[in-house]
C-alpha cells in the first residue's frame, strides 16, 4: 500500500484554542508509523515538523523498544513536510527500523 497521510480530528474546548490546526498521521501499510505536527502557540518559529516512530533495543530508559525521533528541518505548510518525508522515505527506512502502531 505504502506511504498515506491522515488528518486527525480538530481539537475542541480550551485546547482547540491553543492548537487549532490538526495534525497529519503518517501510516505506512494502514499502519501509524509517524505524524506531522502543526505549529500550536507554544511554537517560537511557527513551522510545521515530522516525527516517526523507530524501534530500539529495550533498556530502562525505553523499556518498549521504540521511541519517537522528531526531525530539525521545518516547513511553513503542512504539504511540504508530506512532500520531504515522502522524498527521503527510502533514506529514513534505511537508516532505521521503523516502528507501527495497529489500534485503528
Amino acid at each position: 500500500m505504502g506511504l498515506t497521510f491522515k488528518k486527525e480530528k480538530a481539537l475542541t474546548g480550551l485546547a482547540g484554542v491553543a492548537n487549532p490546526t490538526p495534525a497529519t498521521q503518517v501510516k505506512l501499510d494502514k499502519k501509524q508509523v509517524g505524524t506531522i505536527n502543526p505549529p500550536s502557540w507554544r511554537s517560537a518559529d511557527n513551522k510545521w515538523y515530522v516525527g516517526i516512530m523507530i524501534e530500539v533495543e529495550k533498556t530502562a530508559e525505553e523499556p518498549a523498544g521504540w521511541k519517537w525521533i522528531f526531525f530539525k528541518t521545518r516547513f511553513d505548510e503542512e504539504p511540504q513536510a508530506r512532500e520531504w518525508l515522502q522524498r527521503h522515505w527510502e533514506a529514513l527506512n534505511r537508516t532505521y527500523k521503523i516502528h507501527s502502531l495497529d489500534f485503528d
